[in-house]
């Protein structure tokens, strides 16, 4: 065997060597990071999801069952849902049929009451401020407000609404503007099945599903996505792009697409209204309201509810979105809003149903 030959071996067996070190480490860092997912939140949620086409999932129709989350060893909540045949959650109602206009909540998870009981969701609780107006929930987790714009034109929304004069409520959070926009961290992570749209001051259309607008390096970063070692690198090295847009072009955005919804409103529902408010903890919220004053679509910030209470978020937000220290929304939050919007809707909440489009 000459030198060059042995030189040669050498050379690869340090490769082998080097390569199996290599993927010791990365497999040791894998289980490690699998280990340390076990304090991810773990839930049932998809019991309740179906895949569609245009709104990428909805919630399953005539639904009944339990919805639990964990947090490692910690059990956040267990509650109960019910949807109706128009894949909404059920608002327990007294007096429905007393009840002339209605109150179309749209939104998502916050909407929806994620981890709250029936009679504890914000529509519910407004229902109990507000004894005029017919609460009902088209919220469901993960929705953006692009599906809002989806819904009301969905051939089944008409003959979903339960009468013909009343307000649309849209309930606004920062997470709204990544899910409108398409920001790539998000879809890479869960939400490729969010509706993609092409917004502009002329109008608005329907594109597709977020993953149709994908490229083969996000196709690439999707997959690494499913690997813990992978999403660590992804995130802790910043190689995920920056996003595409700019706060002042998402929110700018979102008004067109809200303004679109006014118009869709008019033509489809003449006798409603519709109406823009903040959560608490919107950080996002005085600029859309600055955004909105030329549309006369009427906007209610309700962003700074808690300030100064941070000490006591724990009695308003479950700690179900780790890292961050609170997630959603607990029943006390949902009926201080509720308490707002009823106050700010004052007239819509009375009795005479002329009231309905002469307020705001």
């Amino acid at each position: 065997m000459t030198d060059r030959t042995k030189n040669i071996l050498k050379n690869l067996l340090a490769l082998v060597i080097g390569l199996g070190l290599l993927c010791t480490l990365l497999c040791g860092a894998e289980l490690f990071l699998r280990f340390r997912a076990h304090e991810d939140p773990k839930d049932n949620h998809k019991d309740f999801f179906s895949y569609v086409p245009e709104l990428g999932w909805q919630i399953k129709e005539n639904y009944s069952g339990h919805h639990r989350l964990r947090v490692g060893t910690e059990e956040i909540f267990s509650v109960h849902y019910e949807f109706d045949a128009h894949h909404r959650r059920i608002t327990p109602v007294t007096d429905a049929d007393m009840r002339q206009k209605a109150a179309l909540f749209f939104g998502c998870s916050f909407v929806f009451g994620f981890g709250v009981e029936q009679e504890d969701t914000l529509p519910a609780f407004f229902s109990r401020d507000c004894t005029s107006l017919l609460p009902i929930n088209f919220g469901s987790p993960g929705y953006g407000p692009q599906h809002m714009w989806l819904q009301i034109q969905h051939p089944d929304f008409l003959a979903s609404v339960p009468r013909e004069k009343g307000i649309i409520l849209y309930g606004f959070i920062d997470d709204h503007l990544s899910r409108l926009m398409g920001e790539p961290n998000m879809i890479a992570n869960w939400g490729p099945r969010l509706p993609w749209l092409d917004i502009s001051e002329e109008g608005v259309i329907y594109k597709g599903l977020m993953k149709d607008r994908e490229s083969v390096f996000t196709a690439l970063r999707q997959k690494l996505m499913r690997l813990h070692t992978g999403r660590f690198i992804l995130n802790r090295l910043s190689l995920l792009p920056v996003a595409p847009y700019t706060e002042e072009e998402a929110l700018q955005a979102l008004v067109w697409l809200l303004s679109d919804v006014k118009r869709k409103v008019n033509e489809l529902l003449p006798g409603y209204d519709l109406v823009v408010f903040a959560y608490p903890g919107a950080l996002r919220a005085a600029g859309l309201g600055d955004a909105l004053e030329k549309t006369g679509i009427p906007f209610f910030n309700y962003s700074r509810l808690y300030d100064g209470q941070e000490a006591a978020l724990g009695h308003y937000y479950y700690a179900d979105a780790p890292p961050n220290p609170w997630g959603h929304p607990k029943p006390a939050t949902y009926e201080k809003v509720a308490a707002l919007l009823a106050k700010d809707l004052a007239e819509y909440c009375g009795s005479d149903e002329n009231t309905i489009g002469d307020t705001l």
